[in-house]
């Protein structure tokens, strides 16, 4: 059979998500997807994660000239969209998704955060914000924003 090479295919639209749906795109082993209006601070984060070790975030690429576009690695695995599939509740997967934000947590930790860099302030827990030890989280850590191995949880996405 002959196949176009995936270079020359058109994007694939992700599925999935509320806020971004159908506006998420696959070109090979890039996504692109709006960006958010902290992008810099964003990708500089997940940078840094990856950087304490941590390789359950895509890599950020990049962002497109107008700046309304993030570019990030591809992850590839499942990611579990509704009616949530029945694997994806079991005691296994679960505590592996309580496991994957843990490391996350933890390389989060070793990463100064900076009160000062302009991250929204409407995502910020009130009484945590000003606590020494400030992390950043993933803030929506829901099933549809995990991609699973194996039935095991290997990365967080929609950051």
């Amino acid at each position: 059979m002959n196949r176009e090479p995936e270079a020359h295919r058109g994007p694939e639209v992700l599925s999935g998500g509320l806020a971004n749906a159908g506006a998420v795109l696959r070109r090979g082993d890039t996504v692109e997807r709006p960006a958010p209006p902290h992008v810099a601070l964003l990708h500089a984060h997940l940078r840094a994660l990856r950087e304490q070790g941590f390789d359950g975030v895509p890599v950020p690429l990049g962002v497109s000239a107008s700046g309304h576009r993030e570019q990030l690695s591809y992850v590839p695995g499942e990611v579990a969209v509704t009616p949530y599939p029945d694997r994806t509740w079991t005691d296994h997967a679960l505590r592996s998704v309580g496991a994957l934000l843990r490391r996350m947590h933890g390389a989060a930790a070793g990463v100064p955060f900076d009160r000062a860099a302009g991250w929204p302030a409407a995502l910020a827990d009130p009484e945590g914000a000003t606590a020494p030890g400030a992390v950043v989280c993933h803030n929506d850590a829901c099933l549809e924003n995990v991609v699973f191995r194996e039935g095991r949880a290997a990365a967080l996405i929609d950051f």
